[in-house]
């Protein structure tokens, strides 16, 4: 969800669900259980919500600073017995230097604030569908065949009832897991390629190998012209 505001006007550009979602397509298109909507809240309510949430955020990091103050403050409470006798604290006595107290030097940076997330909106307003078929600035990949590509196996693949998450950080397109993610590891690591696109024989073999060697087995997914999603998996069983 992308959120812009300036006085008088909010925009919100969001993925307004309509059914259960259980895996999210890195391309972003539409897979039957989200509709890409496009969001311009005007009226004054709106702004009277984005000043309230903001009144709350305030509140809710002042509230974390004294807790991280009190939390400070109890640790070298536990530990003033061992630096009493300190060089340093002797030396600062000596001199006159009176100790600093904790809540007058402990500051906790707005980027280390925990935020909350919103997962619902009992109001969402007026909303108005964008039709992924057609490129606009909100949907920008249409007409390239990557993304459909990933768009088709990411829908095939969630229709069988697989979970699908990200697969960069295993050199691949998707990882499909055969159930919750918190339960089971990945059995495939999906790369999506275009049926007519040539595959040299050292990247199978390296496919193979790399599938291999995190224990998992590799999909060559491609699509064919009427839209059909097509599989090759790929073992590597080493030389006999």
């Amino acid at each position: 969800m992308r959120t812009q505001w300036a006085p008088g006007k909010v925009s919100v550009d969001m993925y307004v669900p309509v059914g259960d979602l259980n895996a999210w397509c890195g391309c972003g298109q539409r897979m039957g259980s989200a509709e890409l909507a496009s969001l311009c809240l005007q009226d004054p309510s709106a702004l009277e919500e984005v000043a309230a949430y903001q009144n709350e955020q305030e509140e809710s990091y002042q509230e974390q600073v004294r807790l991280a103050a009190e939390q400070r403050k109890a640790v070298l409470g536990t530990l003033a017995e061992r630096i009493a006798q300190g060089r340093a604290k002797k030396r600062r006595q000596e001199e006159g230097v009176p100790p600093a107290e904790p809540e007058s030097t402990f500051v906790l940076p707005r980027q280390s604030m925990m935020v909350q997330l919103p997962t619902e909106r009992v109001h969402p307003g007026p909303e108005e569908e964008v039709d992924w078929h057609v490129q606009s600035q909100d949907w920008p990949y249409t007409g390239q065949e990557d993304h459909e590509i990933r768009y088709r196996i990411f829908q095939n693949l969630w229709e069988r009832g697989y979970y699908v998450t990200s697969g960069s950080k295993f050199g691949g397109d998707f990882l499909v897991y055969p159930g919750d993610p918190m339960r089971f590891h990945a059995h495939y690591i999906a790369l999506c390629v275009s049926k007519d696109t040539p595959l040299s024989l050292c990247d199978v073999v390296s496919a193979g190998r790399l599938g291999t060697n995190v224990k998992k087995t590799v999909l060559l997914c491609s699509v064919d012209q009427d839209g059909t999603a097509v599989f090759t998996s790929l073992q590597w069983s080493g030389m006999q």
